[in-house]
């Protein structure tokens, strides 16, 4: 049953690789591969690794090495029932083929509004949300109900993650080479 609804939630999110990507930003990339851009921000000591799905919506993962903290940012314009603050769960399911492989189930989300796009930014996931993002095909973010709300194709997203730490250790004026941080 799951496997339908995720197959659902990833044709109504529209997750072609192949579309033409953009990503609106007035920082300049750090990184950029394909639909993978990587944008620091030292004043804040983190880096920011987005993607611009073909349908228009986006994907982030905030990265504080400093404090260890991975964020998940989804837009969903669809999404106009929600005002800013309100508070959503969602069930992020990552595939690897068309096998299950990761679960964070029940992730607390805070809305906020940019214009007309809800922005729901996740509650502090915890570090192997990285090895998961990096190891699998899929990414799909869902309602308790298996509504879709994003999902995408996670091709290149191994060198991605390596690119986002990278550059998260930098922005934090940390060395990557670091042995404490391994």
């Amino acid at each position: 049953m799951l496997w339908i609804a995720v197959a659902l939630a990833l044709a109504q999110t529209g997750s072609d690789p192949d579309s033409t990507l953009r990503i609106d930003s007035d920082r300049s990339t750090q990184w950029e591969s394909g639909p993978w851009r990587v944008f620091p921000y030292p004043d804040e000591g983190t880096c920011d690794l987005g993607y611009s799905a073909p349908n228009g919506e986006y994907v982030t993962i905030a990265y504080s090495a400093r404090s260890k903290q991975v964020r998940l940012l989804i837009t969903n314009s669809n999404a106009t029932s929600k005002e800013a603050g309100d508070k959503v769960v969602l069930n992020v399911v990552f595939l690897r083929g068309e096998k299950m492989t990761d679960l964070y189930e029940n992730t607390d989300f805070e809305t906020h509004v940019q214009g007309d796009t809800r922005v729901f930014i996740s509650e502090a996931l915890a570090l192997d949300f990285f090895d998961a993002f990096a190891a699998n095909d899929y990414l799909v973010a869902m309602t308790p109900h298996n509504v879709g709300v994003a999902a995408l194709k996670l091709s290149g997203s191994s060198e991605a993650v390596r690119q986002l730490r990278t550059c998260g250790l930098r922005a934090a004026g940390l060395n990557p080479n670091d042995p404490f941080l391994k």
